[in-house]
């Protein structure tokens, strides 16, 4: 028997003639009363099966209903965590997406999820010391969780109230980890311990990208008869990229007066670029591209950590991008301390951005296999 054979059936039931119609006001009023019944019990699992047995589906759609019913059960634990976590209002929205990433994950690996949430004792946490090392490697030894369900919830994205993009990783790492939560002063994307974190994925910007205007670098390096020509500098018979600013400045260094070359440049990268007059200038090797671009980067990442104000600084190599190529594998860098003492640990570390040019001096920084590293010469 069908719904509509049920609710007729009681209807019948409960009017004088056991014949209802519609023309009788008072076995009109029946019907409404047992349509408003059933519309706050809600549907029963008998309704469910029924309607699952009439519905025309077809293979893959049974499969995807399958799997979207065998993980229903777990919105409530992620719920229960996002709530915990103090994603407020945004808790439910993110549940959701969450819920429907892990529901095309094999039934089990779902499950242990679900069951990773519920059992606090259990779960990681994330170590609060200068570090790298690998997410998918350190989860899974840690949580017993596949490295499908890490990776899945990883590359979850969304956006906040105000309309600002949630990157990926900063929702998986409040999940994942019992001693990371939503923000609770805005000056980070996450709270570690009480300190604002943020968190950045492969190829991420640190607010605007500082370019210049080729004629303002010209106009600083002329001294020295370097040419912009179209797309690219030449000096001394040399063509270099647009992209090759480092290796440019470097060849300067080693060719032309030492000191000359070293005042023109931190004069132009404070004055002219903007820069942050600090410390850091004066660790650059200036024989080296690579330390040249690196500490670029840095002297943009100490700028961007004074005005965000976070004191957790972590960089992951999950993300979408089809131009990034090297990463998705697991590997991040976490630093923390002041903007100066973050900057210095991810020298040690080993951070790597994208090739400075006068249009970008404010490079991204990440894993890609395109950015300037030591290996890079």
């Amino acid at each position: 028997m069908n719904i509509t054979d049920k609710l007729y059936t009681e209807w019948a039931w409960r009017s004088k003639t056991g014949t209802p119609t519609m023309d009788n006001p008072e076995d009109k009023a029946i019907l409404d009363n047992l349509l408003s019944e059933l519309v706050e019990q809600g549907p029963t699992k008998a309704d469910i099966i029924d309607y699952i047995k009439n519905a025309e589906l077809d293979d893959k759609q049974i499969a995807k209903l399958y799997q979207r019913v065998s993980n229903f059960g777990n919105y409530r634990s992620i719920k229960s965590t996002m709530n915990k976590k103090g994603y407020g209002n945004l808790a439910k929205k993110y549940s959701i997406q969450i819920q429907q990433i892990i529901e095309d994950l094999p039934r089990e690996d779902a499950e242990k999820f679900s069951t990773y949430l519920q059992d606090e004792s259990n779960q990681a946490t994330f170590p609060t010391n200068n570090h790298k090392g690998n997410l998918l490697d350190t989860l899974k030894n840690k949580t017993g969780l596949s490295d499908a369900t890490i990776r899945a919830v990883f590359f979850h994205t969304a956006q906040d109230e105000k309309k600002r993009g949630v990157g990926m990783g900063e929702v998986a790492m409040s999940l994942l980890f019992k001693n990371v939560s939503n923000t609770v002063g805005g000056k980070g994307d996450l709270s570690i311990d009480g300190g604002e974190f943020e968190i950045k994925g492969n190829g991420a910007k640190l607010g605007p990208k500082g370019g210049i205007s080729g004629a303002a670098f010209i106009n600083a390096y002329s001294k020295f008869n370097v040419v912009l020509d179209g797309k690219k500098f030449t000096y001394e018979g040399k063509d270099y990229k647009l992209s090759h600013l480092a290796y440019l400045i470097s060849d300067l260094f080693k060719k032309e007066n030492k000191g000359d070359v070293l005042k023109t440049t931190k004069d132009f990268l404070t004055g002219v670029v903007g820069l942050p007059a600090d410390s850091r200038i004066n660790k650059i090797d200036y024989s080296d591209p690579a330390s040249i671009n690196r500490n670029v980067g840095l002297m943009h990442f100490i700028d961007y950590s004074n005005k965000e104000g976070f004191s957790h600084f972590m960089i992951h190599d999950f993300g979408s991008g089809t131009r990034l190529k090297g990463g998705n594998t697991g590997k991040y860098m976490y630093v923390t301390g002041s903007p100066e003492s973050m900057a210095e640990g991810l020298d040690k570390l080993g951070v790597t951005f994208e090739k400075i040019s006068y249009v970008l001096f404010r490079p991204r920084m990440g894993y890609a296999t395109s950015y300037l590293g030591e290996d890079e010469q």
